[in-house]
């Protein structure tokens, strides 16, 4: 008998992972039945292979109408991403557009350590080729719903009120996000400038099938249930339930829909906002459509923190056991899907700029793309997730391109998420209302050469995470990676600092207290814990002051030079 292993809804290490149809191998046996593979992508079989003593670990693998569980990797041809993509977009032009349309791309989960945008051919040549690239750019709270709200709100969690990925946590809908906070967020901006605005895709982490949030005119947004699943999803369509059936990828679910939304908006002669957030590559990472054939020989980067002990790290960190060969072999796996899927949010993305270029409007948007946080696998023993105060969890991609964005720059700024909102509503010439206290503050004097801002750029940012207090509470990722992915003895405030001094100071206050400080310049992947060094200690002392300040700030006084330990500063 085959045993198919289902996985929690948030864990896909121990993935596996269908292939092209093709001659089944001799290392293989029948798992008729288990179709569920294919809508879910978090099945890992378990079988009595031939010429074995006992059931082993194997590969979930499709042949036709039959399902397979493989001793070894499915039959595929092995494929490279796909080719590079001749230049077709001509490059932006020099001059700032007044109220041009806007499209903002949000993926899930995309890392920008693990190099995952290297396989996005059409998206580099939209954004790398054409558009300004931001390296310091970070999320404030490393973790799905808490992170979106401040893109949509421009406020930090400690301000928004959305600590975490629950209602109890005042996130999706929570008291506070379905109350002041949608009345006075990004979609309301733009909406009262004049703007058509749509949103496709994930909002936040819960929805139902009947509330559309304020300010959108076009609303199709992926429900809760539907967390995790790439198949078979639910959305909330207008205040009306749309069920996906089994064939509709939701990545292109998401794509045709914006498209529609596009496309009529040009063809009317009317501006618009897109909102566009595809779930990919967010676990489980289910492969897009005709992609099953690549990256099968892929690995995650090894970073110098993949697989290192880490005892100098919080408790979380410190207690977790060496990668065993299944694990790695399993988080392996996982990067390969989140590859896949992503090839899918590729080709959202060119046909997105390509539809806007049929239009006629190329030259008068303004492209962005980021993610709401990114990830990890492997780092310091973790195989995979998020919710780190690690650079591999806070930075991100962020990139713009549009009229009067330089093509081919690097910008070395710090950029937060808070900041997109009035980014976007700069870029329309929308006025951010006063009630909406944004604590961020408009990238565009660091984007576009030539403005100037009112006070002198951040030097550094605040992070943050809340989690419970229970040490022993903790999700392990199935039977053949017991390590924990969320302890909730995880709540801590950060500083980190950018230029040419970067530095990170860390307070971990749940039920114990610790602390940690990296010089970055000398130790990028944060290696060494020095926080008990006394050659840095004038260093811990002053960010120690700079968080104490921080972690309590609102609207202005987040926007102070990093020597300010009191608002106003002198």
């Amino acid at each position: 008998a085959v045993t198919v292993i289902r996985m929690m809804s948030c864990s896909l290490l121990t993935v596996l992972l269908s292939a092209s149809v093709g001659a089944v191998p001799s290392d293989c046996v029948s798992a008729v039945g288990n179709t569920d593979c294919k809508v879910t992508g978090q099945f890992v079989c378990i079988a009595p292979f031939p010429g074995n003593t006992g059931p082993e670990f194997g590969y979930c693998y499709e042949n036709g109408s039959d399902w397979m569980c493989c001793k070894n990797k499915p039959p595929s041809s092995p494929r490279t991403p796909a080719p590079a993509r001749n230049a077709s977009y001509p490059l932006p032009p020099v001059t700032k557009a007044t109220k041009p349309n806007i499209v903002f791309f949000l993926t899930d989960d995309q890392d920008k350590r693990l190099d995952s945008l290297d396989v996005m051919n059409k998206t580099k040549d939209l954004f790398f080729r054409g558009g300004t690239v931001m390296n310091n750019y970070f999320v404030t709270l490393p973790i799905c719903c808490p992170s979106r709200v401040s893109y949509l709100s421009g406020r930090y969690p400690h301000n928004s009120g959305a600590v975490s990925g629950t209602p109890a946590g005042w996130c999706a809908i929570g008291k506070y996000w379905q109350g002041p906070g949608q009345n006075h967020s990004l979609p309301t901006f733009m909406q009262s400038g004049g703007y058509m605005t749509g949103i496709f895709g994930k909002e936040l982490n819960v929805n139902t099938d009947n509330y559309i949030s304020p300010g959108w005119d076009r609303f199709f947004v992926l429900g809760g249930s539907s967390e995790g699943h790439y198949y078979q999803n639910w959305f909330c369509d207008q205040g009306k339930r749309y069920n996906a059936t089994d064939d509709e990828y939701m990545t292109d679910l998401i794509k045709d829909r914006a498209l529609k939304f596009i496309t009529e908006n040009i063809e009317n002669k009317k501006r618009f906002f897109a909102y566009i957030a595809p779930h990919a590559p967010h676990t489980r990472a289910t492969p897009s459509p005709g992609t099953d054939g690549y990256f099968w020989d892929t690995t995650s980067p090894r970073l110098p923190s993949w697989n290192k002990s880490a005892e100098d790290k919080h408790y979380m960190v410190r207690t977790q056991e060496p990668l065993t060969q299944q694990c790695a072999q399993s988080s392996d796996a996982l990067y390969q899907n989140r590859l896949r899927a992503l090839l899918g949010v590729d080709d959202l993305v060119g046909a997105v700029a390509d539809a806007i270029q049929a239009g006629g409007q190329l030259d008068n948007t303004v492209f962005l793309y980021s993610s709401d946080h990114g990830f990890h696998l492997g780092e310091f023993r973790m195989p995979y997730f998020k919710g780190q105060p690690y650079d591999f969890d806070l930075n991100v991609p962020f990139m713009i391109r549009g009229p009067g964005i330089t093509p081919g720059r690097v910008v070395e700024e710090i950029g937060l998420n808070i900041d997109v909102a009035p980014t976007i509503a700069d870029i329309g010439g929308v006025t951010v209302p006063e009630v909406a206290q944004v604590d961020g503050m408009s990238m565009l004097p660091v984007l576009m050469q030539g403005e100037q801002s009112s006070v002198p750029w951040r030097t550094d940012m605040l992070f943050e995470f809340y989690a419970g207090g229970n040490m022993n509470s903790k999700i392990a990722i199935g039977p053949y990676c017991r390590h924990p992915i969320m302890m909730w003895n995880n709540t801590y405030q950060g500083v980190r600092v950018a230029g040419a001094q970067p530095k990170k100071y860390v307070e971990f206050n749940d039920t114990v207290s610790f602390r940690e400080y990296y010089d970055l310049e000398s130790d990028p992947f944060e290696l060494t814990n020095k926080v008990n060094d006394p050659s840095v200690q004038a260093n811990v002392d002053q960010l120690k002051k700079r968080l104490t300040f921080l972690r309590s700030c609102a609207g202005p006084s987040c926007r102070t030079p990093a020597h300010c330990t009191e608002y106003p500063c002198n």
